[in-house]
């Protein structure tokens, strides 16, 4: 059985998801669906280890890189900064909403790999990949 074209011990590791969420009563569009829901917060994390394993600082060392100490460094209020941190996690939640009516798993996979995507493209537009400009708190 291929579960979402993966290979090998991934293949049963995915498999066993499935077939998890699937027996706890979780269609498992829902289940990949959700996983949009921590796209950001997981982003923010991985952005901000390459940030500093680039730099050659602690991944556990604190900074002011993030996408947010970035947006009001170049002047935005504070509060505007955290509504574009609302705002990209409601367009997420209506994916979410949108790919579990549809029932659709191929939905809910386009839909993490598209929010994938533009968090990444965001992080490369805001240099929070960037480890030279990371300062430190």
């Amino acid at each position: 059985v291929r579960v979402l074209g993966v290979r090998d011990d991934h293949q049963t590791y995915a498999y066993e998801v499935a077939a998890t969420l699937r027996t706890s009563g979780v269609r498992v569009a829902t289940g990949v669906a959700s996983l949009a829901l921590v796209a950001v917060p997981v982003a923010e994390v991985a952005f901000a280890v390459v940030r500093r394993a680039r730099s050659g600082r602690s991944v556990l060392a604190g900074d002011r890189g993030h996408p947010y100490d970035r947006l009001v460094a170049r002047g935005w209020p504070a509060l505007s900064a955290s509504l574009a941190y609302v705002t990209v996690e409601a367009v997420l939640a209506v994916g979410v909403v949108i790919a579990v009516h549809l029932r659709s798993t191929a939905a809910a996979v386009i839909l993490d790999v598209a929010a994938a995507a533009v968090l990444v493209a965001l992080a490369l537009a805001s240099g929070a990949l960037t480890p030279d400009l990371g300062v430190a708190t």
